[in-house]
């Protein structure tokens, strides 16, 4: 029933050149967001890593 299953879950046949051209389309996407990201970021101001860490429930078991 589910013809994705041989294609890697796409709904077209991947081939080398296909795959290759997502993959560079996905880290055009991911660089574009963090460079947005980051103009954010200077403009509204970093979070400090621990902060982070304990809004996002990070446990630092080394301390």
């Amino acid at each position: 029933m589910n013809t994705n299953l041989n294609v890697e879950g796409l709904p077209f046949i991947v081939t080398k050149n296909s795959k290759e051209a997502l993959r560079e389309q996905a880290v055009a996407m991911l660089m574009l967001d963090l460079k947005r990201a980051e103009e954010r970021a200077e403009i509204e101001g970093w979070i400090d890593a621990d902060d982070l860490e304990r809004e996002l429930g990070v446990i630092d078991w080394k301390r």
